[in-house]
């Protein structure tokens, strides 16, 4: 396992999670803004159920810097 990909994960969960906090989205919604604004960027989203997991480093890199605009 590695644990970069483990912390960068770690990250972007911490990120929705406060998002759904401060706006008082439920969490399936933060989700969804989160792969529309990585989407918005020309970027790819994995057609699996668990993309976060699914994701690879550089892929997270991104994502965490989309999730931080949240």
């Amino acid at each position: 396992m590695n644990v970069w990909q483990e912390f960068l994960r770690a990250e972007v969960r911490e990120r929705v999670n406060a998002y759904t906090k401060r706006s008082g989205a439920n969490h399936g919604t933060a989700w969804h803004h989160l792969y529309d604004a990585y989407k918005d960027q020309g970027r790819t989203v994995p057609d699996v159920k668990n993309k976060l997991q699914s994701s690879d480093g550089t892929a997270l890199e991104r994502l965490l810097t989309v999730a931080k605009t949240m």
